[in-house]
């Protein structure tokens, strides 16, 4: 939820955005073999779909990557879009480093960026 409180600082459709952990789209793509089936937008509106017990096993750069990139889809962009709207509105690079190209931010810089937003990590 912090990763949307920071996505819906800079756009308001985003405050709410919804999460759905159990997405059986995603859950029968896994299924059928589809390695990079993590997270999507489309089932519902407003909504980001994952399926939980894959994510929860992805590093914290990859997992909160995926979450971003799919908060710039919510926010009106296409595959391009979506990182240019993380960019642009969160000044955070997604980069797609690992074997499986998937999403993945500094977690360093998301840190420093979540620390100047009110009421995150208790400042």
């Amino acid at each position: 939820m912090v990763l949307r409180f920071l996505a819906a600082s800079k756009c308001r459709k985003l405050w709410m955005a919804r999460c759905d952990p159990r997405c059986q789209v995603i859950r029968d793509a896994r299924l059928e073999g589809d390695r990079r089936a993590y997270m999507h937008v489309g089932c519902d509106d407003e909504t980001v779909c994952a399926w939980a017990p894959a994510a929860a096993r992805l590093p914290d750069s990859i997992l909160a990557g995926i979450f971003l990139h799919e908060f710039g889809h919510l926010a009106g962009g296409d595959e391009f879009g979506a990182d240019r709207w993380v960019y642009r509105r969160l000044g955070l690079s997604i980069k797609y480093t690992t074997p499986l190209k998937l999403e993945t931010v500094d977690l360093a810089t998301l840190t420093s960026k979540l620390s100047g937003l009110p009421g995150v990590f208790g400042f």
